[in-house]
């Protein structure tokens, strides 16, 4: 089992599960909690209107908050990030919590739900945020935010930041289909500068409703689609999409649009 390590600073203290690194390739910060889907024990109402658990994950801080019950005795609010990543960077932003509560407690958990990661926050009188970084290697799906017992949770916008690989494929070309041939064959080149071992994920999509038809992960730069009748038609619209991706790091995609012949 990975060591635990802990911190203690002056207004918080976090611990985190240790993992080895992963990826070296070139990556970037997104916020992968941004309309992601949430959760919370309660809801109350705020100047007259439901302060729903998505009001923390809809890109504004400033606007309407998440807010629990006064009733709520154990307040709780999640947000699933959609695939275990690693969480570099959190930063919340609270509202009125000067009246209602100034103690949080951020606790990430993996894809097994098991903890590898919780933060309690105490924020300053008059504070309405807070950011903070994680160690590297912090690998968790899901994000949870408590509050003492009998304490009302109140948040306007929760951000999350993962690491994701900044390269894409290159040179993705792709055959066009036909029933005479019912399949599809595709190559791409690995992406430069990018030494680790990597994976990739080809995706054959409706282009019209963006419904996936087929995909699989391959380790190599090449892959074929076949028996293909059963999704496209003649005149059908349709997508080839190419991901890199690492155990732990997805990258962007590149895609090509394609029109099936009318005839065979």
């Amino acid at each position: 089992m990975p060591p635990v390590q802990c911190l203690g600073l002056a207004v918080f203290v976090f611990c985190w599960l240790q993992m080895s690194p992963d990826a070296s390739c070139p990556t970037a910060f997104i916020n992968v909690a941004l309309h992601k889907p949430v959760a919370q024990t309660s809801t109350a109402l705020y100047n007259g209107r439901l302060a729903i658990a998505a009001n923390a994950v809809d890109g504004d801080t400033t606007g309407p908050p998440a807010v629990t019950q006064s009733t709520d005795t154990d307040a709780r609010w999640q947000v699933d990030l959609g695939q275990q990543q690693e969480i570099t960077t959190i930063r919340s932003f609270f509202g009125d919590t000067d009246i209602l509560n100034r103690v949080y407690q951020f606790v990430l958990y993996d894809k097994t739900n098991r903890k590898v990661a919780a933060l309690t926050l105490s924020l300053a009188h008059g504070s309405s945020s807070h950011g903070f970084q994680l160690p590297p290697n912090v690998l968790a799906r899901f994000v949870q935010v408590t509050v003492p017992l009998g304490k009302i949770l109140n948040l306007r916008e929760v951000q999350v930041f993962s690491r994701f690989l900044n390269v894409t494929p290159t040179n993705l070309q792709c055959s066009t289909w036909s029933k005479s041939t019912d399949k599809i064959v595709c190559r791409w080149q690995q992406p430069p500068s990018c030494s680790d071992s990597l994976s990739y994920t080809i995706l054959l999509l409706n282009s019209n409703n963006q419904n996936i038809m087929m995909s699989n992960t391959v380790s190599s730069t090449n892959y074929t689609f076949d028996s293909v009748t059963s999704f496209l038609g003649e005149n059908s619209n349709y997508t080839i999409q190419v991901r890199v991706e690492t155990a732990d790091n997805l990258g962007s995609l590149v895609s090509q649009t394609f029109i099936s012949p009318g005839s065979a």
